[in-house]
Parts: C-alpha cells; structure tokens; sequence
C-alpha cells in the first residue's frame, strides 16, 4: 500500500504526515484481508523477515527524523525507481532456495518502513528470489505487513509522529 500511497501523498504533505498515515491505512487494510485468508499464512517463511525489520525499522526513524523533507522526498523516488526497474527488468534472475536471505531484505525492509511505511520492495523482491507461488505470495506477504504496519504505526506513535494533522486526515 506503501509503495502507491506514499508517493501520491508525499507530494502534497510533509513526508512526517504521509508516512504514519500510510502505515495506518496499511494496518487496516492487512487486518481485514487476513480475517478473510488467514488459513493460507506460511509462518515459517515469514518470521524471518518480521524479526529483521524490527531491527531496521529504528534506522529508519532515524532517518526519518533527522533527515531534510527534500532529500528524504529525492532518496524516496530513487528506490521508487530502483525498485521499478529492477521489476520490469529482471524479477527472475536471482532464486533463493534457503530463508537466509530473509536477513538482508528484512532489515532493508525495515529501514524503508521506518523512514516511509514502505517496506514493500525489498520484501518483493525477495517472494521473486524465493520463486513462491501466487497464493503463497499473498497470505507471506500481508502476513509479514500485518505484524510490520503494527510496529511501524506503534514506533511512529513512539517517535512523536502522530501530529493532529496525521490524526485527521487518518480519521
């Protein structure tokens, strides 16, 4: 969700109102997905990733916080673009056959939550690395993003990004 709010609202806020809003909408909308799917959830491939983001998810705020709005807004839209070419590309030329890698792309992922709410792309790449089905890759997915939007909406809370502005336009 992320990947298409942020980018959308960055532009007409302040990238310390669009991050914590896009992570609330993120938690919303992975609860009510998983109530549906809950069944399909592969918790064994997916702790990997919650455990590393936690790690990453303090860099990220730090970042965040201390990080100018024009530069954090131009350092956001070369991921985007990264992330982007690199799926059009290439998604297949990499595969993973251990969990090992979930390491790496968790802490990435983790840093890119808290400085954006947008731990999506390293967290994609890495279900196109490991070659999971499409039913798989959903439930992981929003399995890994449920947990992740709760950390990532609690630290902004934490961090003191929960302003009245972020509030209401949540609301």
């Amino acid at each position: 969700m992320g990947l298409i709010a942020i980018p959308i609202i960055a532009p007409f806020t302040d990238i310390r109102i669009a991050t914590p809003l896009a992570a609330m909408a993120a938690m919303t909308v992975s609860i009510l997905i998983l109530l549906k799917q809950w069944h399909e959830i592969n918790f064994q491939s997916v702790w990997r990733l919650i455990v590393a983001s936690c790690i990453g998810i303090p860099f990220g705020l730090f970042f965040l916080k201390s990080i100018q709005g024009n530069l954090s807004k131009l350092i956001l839209a070369v991921i985007i673009m990264l992330f982007s070419g690199y799926y059009l590309l290439s998604p297949g030329i990499i595969r993973l056959k251990t969990d090992r890698g979930a390491w790496f792309f968790g802490v990435v992922a983790g840093i890119l939550g808290g400085a954006y709410a947008l731990p999506a792309p390293p967290v994609m790449i890495y279900s196109l690395f490991r070659r999971w089905s499409p039913s798989s890759m959903r439930t992981t997915l929003l399995s890994y993003f449920l947990p992740i939007s709760l950390i990532l909406v609690f630290s902004h809370w934490a961090g003191g990004l929960w302003t009245p502005s972020v509030l209401l336009l949540f609301g």
